[in-house]
């Protein structure tokens, strides 16, 4: 179980770089594209954030694609939303073997996609 605590759901190359020097070198840069990279760097700073909060507290932040709907309804004041996704923060003890095994899956896709 403890080995659930070390994974992180955040893609390796997701916090590489820092886009907000982009205009500042490459000034002809397409303002929409800049502000979806800008979007998605600081959508996985948060949950950068929210996960090592939930560490700290002995607990992993699962993404709700991995859960049922009745267990999420169940674990509603646990709920974390960043940019209109949700997370929840949960003990590695309290996950059912199903979403256990989806989470893995849902790490490993995320790790080897990026």
């Amino acid at each position: 179980m403890s080995n659930l605590i070390s994974l992180s759901i955040i893609p390796r190359n997701a916090l590489r770089d820092n886009p907000t020097n982009i205009p500042y070198h490459n000034p002809r840069f397409p303002i929409t594209r800049y502000n979806k990279i800008v979007c998605e760097h600081f959508f996985w700073k948060q949950v950068q954030l929210a996960e090592e909060m939930a560490k700290m507290n002995g607990s992993i932040l699962v993404p709700s694609s991995c859960m049922n709907w009745r267990r999420k309804k169940m674990f509603a004041a646990r709920a974390i939303i960043i940019h209109a996704k949700s997370f929840y923060v949960m003990k590695p003890s309290e996950l059912t073997p199903k979403e256990k095994n989806s989470f893995l899956e849902y790490v490993g896709v995320l790790q080897e996609s990026i």
